[in-house]
């Protein structure tokens, strides 16, 4: 039996929350909670554990942050519940649709309107009211009422004078959401029975038991949003204090090597957008622009352009580092938002699940620091309690592991399963002995490795040649090595471009959507469709389409090991991609990272049906050193120059 269940909060500090009521509702009765006096918290818990016991669903809107967050307030596992979260099915339903709702963004020569998707209007409209209207759903209810009482709530204006009128406030979303997600199942289930039309039957789950399964991920992931990240808190209050001043110094630091910065008046350090514009066009690359005609350079795009623009994978570690150090300096200006993510002695970031283009998380805090922070900021995830150590165990190289898995190619599962994927493609296309390895045949690898991360977004031999001119001499050879490469992967290609001929027909079409319905599936096996966001505003290129069975996978692959992780007792602190971070006690990482091991190749094969995707050896961190970059010398330079540089400033304000 479905349970519909609805909470009245407001929040206090870093993931802590004021409960003022409850209702919960099986569609004929309404049963209410009065928590604002801790009064009715005893009976709740019992008939949450009833509802739980007897194999019921509870209903939500927005679990990760709402309701989960909440009973976790109340001192319950919110994943040990199954769930339904009408946020989450919306999501994934508007971002099918975007093409319901358009922006006039510009005109033409002739005077004719520029209308684009709206993702935007969307993404801010998910609100439970928001959705209603969508499926033509009246609330008793009008906007001006609803804000009213929840401004009642968060001010904490006389809560117990209005405790029926919150009551009845709370009671009445609880009836609309039966309506809502009636509404939506159908719509679901319209999209895959379009999907089936092209693809088989057999490729997907029962759909009832695919929004369950990740609406209690959203569930699992709002308890590890409350266990929050432990951070190094030494360098992280430093970080707070002088994040601010060492913003410009990277500013101009960037800019000795690529000259995009300003330096104004009063020694203000700012981006120029004619001076980012060169070195992008200098690039000659299709570089995407914004709807205002500017380069964009969201993460999306610059995840994109990474494999085959140095710059733009420099530019996007630069710009994430910027925005985390920005971060921590917003507690010197609005040191009241910062309660809400740091305790002082962990970071609670919120994950956003399905929120980025190919349905990955897309952590976010209103200040501080995120799992998905810049790489060099990681040794400050750290572990400050005595005993205890964090663990991260990621896929190797899992990107190329799902290539070859989607296209069936036999080849290209030969070069992964080498040690090294790189030398692995050069003995499958016969430049190198079998025997080859990374140390034993380094120019070849360092001649092909560029072609290779190229191919995977679509690289052309001309691209190759004018970004590679140091390895090869000619137009005409860069064109023999991506033959070379072609014709040994020819499965794998002919996959790419069976995907890119349903691309070409659904422009012809007038839409960038695959499917009749509006999806995209990333569906590699019988085991998985998942319909997920096409970009924030849009997915404008082909290649992007033709890697996001990829990357799609991937997140579907991660949202499976979470709910595996969750049954087995594995305290998770945070995901990242294709990695997974979890804290244990010290004597407990070796016994837990095997069975994590396990359970990520459990999810691998669950997914896609492959059974041969590997996972890197542990990295376990005790807390007795800074740096957690061993392999990556680059990266280990960077983060001691920040703790110098922190070093250096406290010293010159003790001066």
């Amino acid at each position: 039996m479905v349970y519909a269940i609805d909470f009245e909060y407001r929040s206090c500090a870093a993931h802590v929350l004021q409960l003022v009521c409850c209702c919960i509702s099986d569609n004929t009765a309404i049963t209410k909670y009065w928590l604002y006096d801790g009064s009715d918290r005893d009976r709740l818990r019992s008939d949450l554990k009833a509802i739980r016991d007897n194999g019921g669903i509870l209903l939500a809107h927005a679990v990760e942050k709402a309701e989960g967050a909440c009973l976790c307030q109340l001192g319950l596992k919110a994943g040990r519940w199954a769930w339904l979260d009408t946020f989450l099915i919306e999501k994934i339903l508007v971002n099918s649709n975007l093409l319901q709702h358009k922006k006039v963004v510009g005109v033409t020569e002739d005077g004719e309107e520029i209308k684009e998707s709206d993702y935007a209007y969307w993404a801010a409209n998910l609100n439970l009211l928001s959705c209603l209207k969508r499926h033509g759903i009246h609330h008793d209810l009008e906007s001006g009422d609803k804000d009213r009482i929840r401004r009642i709530i968060i001010d904490d204006m006389d809560i117990e004078g209005h405790k029926d009128e919150i009551l009845d406030y709370c009671a009445s979303d609880i009836c609309d959401l039966f309506r809502l997600f009636d509404a939506q199942f159908k719509e679901y289930e319209q999209k895959v029975k379009d999907a089936i039309k092209l693809y088989p039957a057999e490729l997907y789950n029962d759909p009832m038991t695919d929004l369950i399964n990740l609406s209690r991920t959203a569930a699992i992931y709002s308890e590890i949003s409350h266990r929050g990240l432990p951070v190094n808190i030494g360098v992280f209050e430093d970080l707070l204090q002088y994040a601010g001043r060492l913003v410009d110094k990277h500013k101009l630091e960037f800019n000795e090597k690529y000259p995009i910065y300003e330096i104004g008046k009063k020694g203000k350090v700012s981006r120029k957008k004619e001076l980012l514009d060169k070195i992008i066009e200098s690039q000659g690359i299709n570089w995407p622009k914004t709807a205002s005609g500017s380069y964009s350079v969201k993460d999306d795009v610059l995840d994109g352009l990474e494999g085959t623009c140095p710059f733009a994978g420099e530019l996007k570690q630069h710009l994430k580092l910027l925005s985390d150090f920005k971060n921590f300096s917003k507690p010197r200006t609005n040191p009241e938002s910062f309660g809400y993510s740091f305790d002082g002695y962990r970071t609670h970031p919120d994950m956003h699940m399905c929120s980025t283009q190919t349905g990955r998380c897309a952590p976010s805090v209103k200040t501080g620091f995120i799992p998905a922070s810049a790489k060099v900021l990681r040794p400050l995830i750290s572990p400050n309690e005595p005993g205890k150590v964090i663990v991260g165990l990621d896929y190797s190289s899992e990107e190329n592991a799902l290539q070859a898995c989607w296209s069936g190619d036999e080849k290209m599962k030969a070069a992964y399963m080498n040690s090294d994927y790189y030398i692995g493609v050069c003995i499958q296309m016969g430049v190198v002995p079998p025997t080859a390895t990374k140390k034993t045949h380094a120019k070849e690898r360092k001649q092909f490795k560029p072609m290779i991360l190229g191919m995977g977004y679509g690289m052309g031999y001309t691209k190759l040649y004018n970004r590679n001119k140091e390895t090869y001499k000619t137009e005409y050879e860069a064109k023999m090595a991506v033959d070379l490469y072609k014709s040994t992967f020819k499965k794998c290609f002919e996959t790419r471009d069976a995907l890119k001929d349903k691309i070409e027909a659904g422009r012809k079409r007038g839409t960038f959507l695959l499917l009749p319905g509006g999806l995209l599936y990333t569906a590699i096996s019988r085991n998985w469709g998942f319909h997920t966001a096409m970009g924030r505003f849009g997915v404008r290129t082909v290649n992007s389409y033709l890697n996001f069975p990829i990357q799609g996978a991937g997140a579907m692959i991660l949202y499976e090991l979470v709910r595996k992780c969750y049954d087995n007792d594995i305290a998770l602190i945070g995901t990242i991609h294709d990695e997974v971070l979890f804290e244990c006690k010290k004597e407990e990482a070796e016994a837990k990272a095997k069975l994590v091991q396990q359970l990520m190749k459990d999810a691998a094969k669950t997914i896609t049906g492959c059974d041969y995707l590997r996972v890197g050896e542990p990295e376990i961190n005790d807390g007795s050193r800074y740096c957690i970059h061993d392999n990556d010398p680059i990266l280990e330079k960077r983060w001691l120059s920040i703790l110098n540089e922190l070093d250096q400033m406290k010293h010159n304000a003790q001066i």
